[in-house]
Parts: structure tokens; sequence; C-alpha cells
């Protein structure tokens, strides 16, 4: 039976549309069905319940949150703008009950709680007063080696929230991963008090940069961007402390900063659904699906390589209870593009994959919900934001990823990816 899902593609730095997408899984293609002005729409949620209706970013526009009616035959319309009072605001989430909106205001370093109103417009337009949630952060002290330390002087001069993480009960808080403060704060409720107040923190080492996370199975793993590695902890509920695990770099060989071609991404995969092993399999890409190397200037630096996205599907029933960690890195200075990188779950935390996917600062990636025949997680949606355009995969077993040849777009500028 066939199916056609519908995809909306956002984008900051100045994009100025939000695209919606058909992905026809029977014919394995991609259509441009819908194009409407949202502008910097960096990220973009589900309302709860409203079907249909999402929360999208405003970026760059002096901090504005937007909810947006997506239609059937693919048209968007902004039925409310609400004002954050916070710069770049980065990213959303919904609290378990539906009625908050935490918004991680980027370079104002402090999380908003907007209130969420039962029907339409969704938001308040004229709120004036809503709870803000503003972090401490440790500068650089004069004599502290910058170099050695790993602290970043350009990213870190300040606390930068860059996403909100909502763990439902027994837990019952709120995680904020602060690339500027290298910790991930923790926000709770005290019993039969309505705001948010900081409990504690996760702290990371001094210039790794948290960036996004994600919370399976007792365990919080987290992608941290500056040092391009994803750490896990066990996780227990407030107010037991957390426990490290492990942490893996998500690059084959270290991030560097050289114009010199890195070591092209490889694949590991298992050879069965617990253990890790070190055969390797071909993922040269095709001329068609390569993106091409773009030479740096003379007398200056490549970009930085900067891990990204985390995403953790449920597992395919092939796969049994295996679940895999799916991490993207960008600005990777080879032809074949910037990879995902994939790795087991724990106990068995460990690279089973490394996926060419010839684009470049792969920033957005989405997998699709369970419809029908087809399994939550087995379509994969990404985008280049500077390169490479707007590509499906199929996951198969083990954490593999397989490009669906006719299923891309030639579409720049992109991301924040949602399945409609």
């Amino acid at each position: 039976m066939s199916h056609l899902f519908k995809i909306a593609l956002g984008g900051g730095g100045g994009e100025e549309y939000v695209d919606t997408v058909a992905f026809d899984a029977t014919a394995k293609t991609l259509t441009r069905i819908g194009q409407t002005s949202v502008p910097n729409s960096s990220w973009i949620i589900a309302h709860p319940t409203a079907q249909g209706v999402y929360f999208a970013t405003g970026e760059l526009d002096g901090g504005v949150v937007r909810a947006l009616q997506f239609g059937a035959d693919g048209k968007t319309e902004i039925i409310a703008e609400q004002r954050t009072y916070g710069m770049h605001p980065t990213h959303l989430a919904v609290s378990t009950d539906g009625t908050e909106l935490f918004v991680a205001n980027y370079s104002e370093g402090g999380v908003g709680v907007l209130p969420i109103i039962p029907a339409a417009p969704y938001l308040k337009p004229d709120i004036l007063q809503f709870q803000a949630v503003e972090f401490m952060h440790t500068p650089a002290a004069p004599t502290e080696p910058v170099a050695h330390s790993g602290f970043n002087p350009e990213r870190q001069e300040a606390s930068h929230p860059h996403q909100v993480l909502v763990l439902p009960a027994p837990h019952d808080e709120v995680l904020v991963p602060d690339l500027g403060s290298d910790k991930i704060w923790r926000l709770a409720k005290a019993p039969g008090e309505a705001e948010w107040n900081i409990v504690g923190f996760v702290a990371f080492p001094r210039g790794s940069g948290p960036r996004h996370a994600a919370f399976v199975d007792g365990v919080l793993y987290t992608v941290l961007e500056l040092s391009n590695e994803l750490s896990a902890h066990q996780f227990p509920p407030l107010p037991e402390e957390p426990t490290h695990i492990k942490t893996h770099s998500t690059l084959t060989a270290a991030p560097t900063h050289s114009t010199k071609a890195a070591i092209h991404p490889s694949s590991i995969v298992y050879t069965d659904s617990t253990s890790p092993t070190a055969a390797s399999f071909d993922t040269t890409l095709t001329a068609a699906t390569a993106a091409p190397s773009v030479p740096t200037p003379a007398g200056e630096d490549a970009p930085p390589q900067l891990a990204a996205e985390i995403l953790v599907p449920p597992p395919l029933k092939a796969d049994g209870a295996a679940r895999f960690v799916y991490v993207s890195n960008r600005n990777e200075p080879s032809a074949l593009g910037d990879s995902i990188s994939v790795f087991g779950t724990h106990p068995a935390f460990a690279l089973v994959a490394r996926i060419a996917t010839g684009t470049q600062h792969l920033r957005g990636l989405e997998f699709s919900p369970a419809v029908g025949e087809y399994e939550a997680g087995q379509f994969l949606a990404l985008a280049g934001a500077n390169g490479g355009g707007v590509k499906v995969y199929e996951r198969k077993p083990r954490g593999v990823l397989e490009l669906l040849e006719t299923a891309t777009l030639d579409l720049e500028g992109k991301s924040s990816i949602v399945w409609l």
C-alpha cells in the first residue's frame, strides 16, 4: 500500500521560506508541494494535541516563536506570532502536560517558558510577563591556559543554551544543554509551585560544548559540539546524581581546521545484535550523490568540524530490542561530504557505522513516524544547509542507512525537518 508522507523544511541564518515536500514511500520520490514565507524557522515542533499545528522559532527576528497551520495541500499559514524577549531562539519543547512552551534563547543565556492556550491561535501575542530562567556563566580566568584547557573564547564567551529536553515521570525535570558553559542544567518544580528552578547541572570537560541530548532507557546521551564527541551517563531521577559511562569521538580522526582532507568516512557494522566488530564495508558515494569539495580561500582556515544533531529512533522489528544513536557531523573536509555516526546504545555503547551523506553542514535530520505498514523510524530525511540538498534514506537492520537515489531535492538553507 502506497503512502504519501509530508515533510516540512525550515531554516535559520536568513532562510526566508518553509518548504513542504511529499515523500512517496512506494515510488521512493520526493516532490516539493508548497512554499511559505516563515523567516528563520530554524526549529519546528508539533503541537501536542492540535492536528496540523506546529510551533517554529524565528531565530534572527529579535526573538519570536510562531504557531503554524499546515494544510493538506502543502500550504502553510502563520496563525500566531509571539515575542520570546530573548535573542536567537534556537530550540523549542513542550511540557509533559502540554501547557508550556520552552524556548532556548541562545544569545540571552536562558530559557523562556511561554503559556500554550488550549485553542487557536495557541499563543498569546500580547503577553508581557512569563517565566525566564537565566543561567550562570564561568568565563576563562585571566591565568587560564585557553589553548590547553579547550575553552573556546569565540563560542563560549557567554551561556548559550542550545536545546530543551523534557523528561517525563519519574524524572519530571527539564534538561538544558548549555554550549557556552559546558553544562547541562537541570530544572524542576518544587511541589505545589508553578515556576521552574535550577536544581543542579551535569558538568562536561572544558571546551566540549554540549549541544543536544537524548534520553533512552535510563541513559542520557549528549552530543558535544566543539569536541566532536558523544557522551553517555546513567541518569537516575533527582536527587540522585548521574554517572559517566563513556565518551566516544563522532569522527574517525581528530577534528581539524586544516584544509587537508580528513580520513574518508568508513562504516563498521554489527555481526550480531549485541557485539560490535570492525568489519567494514564500502561507503563510497557515487558522483551523483557526492558533494564537491569546496576549497578554502588562501589565507583562511577551513570551518571547524562540529557535531550537531542526535536521534534515537525506536528499534526496527528486524533488530529485536537493539537500538542505535545517530549523530550528524558538520563541515567535514572531504569530497564525500558530512557523515552520520551511528552508535549502539548502552551496554553496547560503541561506534557501529559511519555513513557519508554527500551534504555540507549537515544539521537537520529526522526519522519518519509509524504509518500503516511502515515502521516508526523506517525513513530518515536530512538536509545539507550549505550544499547537497535534501535526501531520504531507508533505515536497515544494525544501524545501516541506505540512500533512496530518487528521493532527493536540490534545496539549501534547511536546518529543521519535521514529518507532518
